[in-house]
């Protein structure tokens, strides 16, 4: 039985057995086929916890939407390497925080010593 994007998530944080890991949703695209690849290289060469990007989004009907969340960052925090505080403290004063785990790619052992598991039933987790 589907129990949830929560379930599954936290499944495979228990299941997953790479340095790494990313939660790409079903109805995800990653526009550049090398993305995970660059993330991994990133976080690599520099040591990070985690690396994240920015997303579009891409509606499949012609309704318009007044409430499409925007999750990008624009260009003030990009190519730059943060500690944890600084980075948080100027998203939120910037009105730039986005934290849709799919944005994140996300060194396991940072989650592990940080995160227990996802909330179930929580509607649009991506908002």
């Amino acid at each position: 039985a589907n129990q949830g994007v929560a379930v599954s998530r936290t499944r495979a944080l228990e299941y997953a057995k790479g340095k790494y890991i990313y939660f790409l949703d079903s109805d995800d695209i990653l526009e550049n086929k090398n993305s995970l690849h660059e993330c991994f290289e990133l976080c690599e060469k520099e040591k990070l916890d985690f690396a994240f990007f920015n997303a579009d989004q891409i509606e499949e009907t012609i309704q318009k939407h007044s409430n499409i969340p925007n999750y990008t960052r624009g260009n003030q925090i990009d190519n730059k390497i943060w500690w944890g505080a600084d980075l948080l403290k100027y998203e939120i004063n910037n009105s730039l925080l986005r934290t849709p785990v799919w944005l994140y790619f996300i060194n396991k052992s940072f989650i592990n010593r940080f995160f227990k598991c996802f909330i179930p039933g929580i509607i649009h987790e991506d908002y």
